[in-house]
């Protein structure tokens, strides 16, 4: 029987480092799994990060920026017709 290593990161309520976080806290914060962060990584669509070793870490500012260069305008609310 063969044994897979899995890449772990400590689990830790203070970050490593003040300006950078972990894809654990990343995806804390975006309520999300650790899988969907890699997942976003994978296809192109995450933020960018500093990957030392296995470790890849997120500065704070380039998350801020990410997230708002995805936001989306809201449209206004506007009537239906036919009943619905």
């Amino acid at each position: 029987m063969a044994t897979t290593m899995v890449e772990k990161e400590p689990k830790s309520d203070r970050p490593i480092f003040p300006l950078y976080m972990t894809r654990h806290e990343l995806a804390e914060g975006l309520k999300k799994t650790v899988r969907s962060v890699d997942r976003l990584i994978l296809i192109g669509e995450g933020p960018p990060y500093v990957q030392i070793g296995n470790t890849k870490l997120f500065r704070r500012e380039a998350v801020a920026q990410w997230l708002r260069s995805r936001e989306t305008p809201a449209r206004p609310k506007t009537k239906r017709r036919g009943g619905r």
